[in-house]
């Protein structure tokens, strides 16, 4: 059976900070608008934007990054109960824990109306029919979560480390072969990682790095674009302005005035 908890709307910001948590249930976080930093237990540093979000496992640890967050969210908790008797996808997400599944890349009208009606189905009179149209729109929503293979929950998070190091480097200064390095594998054995472990490569990984920093100094500082593209490993601000804009969605300067830190 699916059991549905809280759903509510919230902000975060520096007097509404994001506390460290974890949930003995599944949180699926949505951001409206605005931006939030969090690190994740066996992902490490993510930022969400505008039409991204997370789904948190049970027992995940999460706390928050940095102090520049500014958003309006959404959060639904729910449970699950044995697999055998509940249908896709809720059958492959039950029992797993200590994972989570990150939602990326340019917004969706669809999902967040799909967001939106879950939340507005939250507070009507609760009744058998009213279930199953709850139980409908979380499987669509998930979907847009679940298109990735899921994290292996055996895994033993040999990447943590590796990818709390990389965090504390110079972004400009990352390769593939450095993080194998580190790591102390071939290349190929750091793919296998990833893959199984994050269900991204390591290529995937930095190019999340990179983002992520631009992001952030398009926020909080007045740096000129094509100093962040070569901070942030760009050879060119034409190839930084369209892996920023595939990335999220909008150009670093449309980013830069939509975002911009108070201050």
């Amino acid at each position: 059976m699916i059991r549905f908890l809280l759903h509510s709307y919230g902000e975060f910001s520096r007097s509404m900070p994001m506390r460290a948590s974890s949930w003995p249930h599944f949180d699926l976080l949505y951001i409206h608008e605005g931006h939030l930093e969090m690190q994740v237990e066996g992902i490490g540093r993510v930022l969400l934007g505008s039409g991204e979000g997370i789904l948190l496992f049970p027992n995940t640890h999460f706390a928050p990054y940095g102090k520049a967050s500014q958003a309006k969210a959404s959060v639904q908790h729910f449970s699950l109960g044995e697999s055998d008797a509940l249908p896709p996808p809720f059958n492959l997400l039950t029992g797993r824990s200590h994972a989570a599944i990150v939602r990326q890349g340019a917004p969706n009208k669809q999902l967040e109306a799909d967001v939106n009606r879950s939340m507005s189905l939250a507070l009507a009179e609760q009744s058998p029919i009213l279930q199953v149209m709850r139980e409908a729109l979380l499987t669509l929503v998930l979907a847009e979560f679940l298109h990735t293979t899921l994290p292996d929950p055996k895994s033993d998070k040999n990447t943590e480390p590796l990818t709390r190091w990389a965090e504390g480097q110079s972004i400009a200064d990352l390769n593939v072969e450095k993080l194998a390095t580190q790591a102390g594998v071939t290349t190929s054995g750091l793919r296998r990682r990833f893959l199984k472990e994050l269900q991204i490569t390591p290529q995937q990984y930095l190019l999340n790095l990179r983002i992520n920093e631009a992001a952030r100094q398009l926020r909080e500082t007045a740096m000129p674009i094509k100093e962040i593209a070569a901070r942030t490993g760009y050879r060119s601000p034409v190839s930084f302005h369209n892996a920023f804009k595939k990335r999220r969605g909008e150009s670093p300067g449309h980013y830069r005035r939509n975002h911009r830190t108070a201050g």
